[in-house]
């Protein structure tokens, strides 16, 4: 059972294992008000708090609907989807922003990115029934 951090007792609405360093797993905690929080999972499996992230936009004030976490094959990063019509790909190493992806519509629908095999694509449907894609390569370079 997860006991809420804070003030928040928001409404989790995704959630995800993520594998970093050393195969180590961390579970990824994304919730109604715009927040992810990070748990280290002990080798008692239980799970301890580790960070939080504010997921905002730059005109926003109030964070909105996380609503799909994945890791990138292969990597430290993980893509996150939100109700701002937004896709953020965040650096676990450093928790830094390393790319927003923009172009969709998602402001009331439970939509999730997704990660080709290879990590190379991003792919995601919108509330206008279209079918986006994003080279991420492009976006490191």
């Amino acid at each position: 059972k997860l006991e809420p951090r804070g003030n928040s007792d928001a409404l989790i609405t995704a959630v995800n294992f993520v594998t970093y360093g050393n195969r180590k797993v961390r579970a990824f905690v994304g919730t109604y008000d715009g927040r992810i929080t990070v748990l280290d999972i002990t080798a008692s499996n239980t799970l301890d708090y580790h960070t939080s992230l504010d997921i905002r936009g730059n005109r926003s004030k109030s964070a909105r609907k996380i609503t799909s976490i994945e890791q990138r094959p292969n990597s430290t990063n993980i893509l996150v989807t939100s109700n701002d019509s937004r896709i953020r790909l965040y650096d676990v190493d450093n928790w830094q922003l390393t790319c927003k992806y923009k172009g969709f519509l998602n402001v009331s629908s439970q939509i999730k990115a997704s990660f080709s095999h290879d990590g190379k694509i991003i792919i995601s449907g919108d509330e206008k029934n279209f079918c986006y894609f994003w080279e991420t390569e492009t976006h490191y370079k």
